[in-house]
């Protein structure tokens, strides 16, 4: 804690000192405190899941607006590499964007996690915004839930995500929107998204991962 001071002298040594740009979730604290004599990946202690969005780390599967532009830069996270999506607003309109499909058979509990960061710009907020379809181009009704979610997003890169209901028992398709919000101009980045069939978000896979959990 490097907020925390204290008077009293450690009594010992240290051996491992290690440094997370993120928070450790309780299962990786877990496995740190068995103190192993092999050594272990925290890859192998993420839970399985699949992400339902096709090619996430090119944005290939996307459909983006004329204000978006895929970058040569990428962004390290979760033990994958990811190209970085940059959205430019210029305040003036809600119709820029970026959406990907996916599809959920029955009524499902789902979650959308992404990374993002500002670069520049007078808005601090964006908007994703879930909708769901009976078909590649028709809207739904019972639509998803919740409509949409607002982010406050800053300078440096932070994971965000929700949780999304789908509705209709016959199955949803899912566009996923990233907009800005309060018609104020921000250019922002996104990277790594990821949905899945989840009621909490897990680390980013590109495609399946299948690796257990042990206790």
């Amino acid at each position: 804690d490097v907020n925390y001071s204290s008077k009293f002298k450690f009594n010992g040594s240290i051996s491992d000192v290690r440094i997370y740009d993120e928070a450790l979730s309780l299962k990786e604290i877990k496995e740190l405190s068995k103190a192993k004599i092999l050594h272990y990946d925290f890859n192998q202690f993420q839970e399985p899941t699949e992400n339902l969005i096709s090619n996430p780390t090119t944005w290939a599967s996307w459909s983006l607006s004329s204000t978006c532009s895929i970058s040569s830069e990428y962004l390290y996270k979760d033990y994958n590499y990811g190209k970085i999506l940059n959205i430019n607003a210029d305040g003036a309109t809600t119709t820029v964007f970026a959406r990907a499909l996916a599809y959920v058979s029955g009524i499902q509990v789902t979650y959308f996690s992404f990374w993002a960061r500002k670069i520049s710009g007078e808005g601090n907020t964006i908007y994703v915004d879930p909708d769901g379809y009976r078909n590649s181009s028709t809207r739904q009704s019972p639509d998803v839930s919740p409509a949409g979610k607002t982010f406050n997003i800053t300078t440096e890169w932070q994971k965000y995500s929700f949780a999304i209901n789908t509705n209709d028992p016959a199955g949803t398709f899912v566009y996923m929107y990233f907009y800005h919000a309060s018609y104020r101009n921000i250019n922002y980045q996104v990277a790594l998204p990821q949905y899945e069939l989840k009621d909490h978000a897990t680390p980013f896979v590109n495609g399946t991962r299948t690796a257990q959990v042990y206790d």
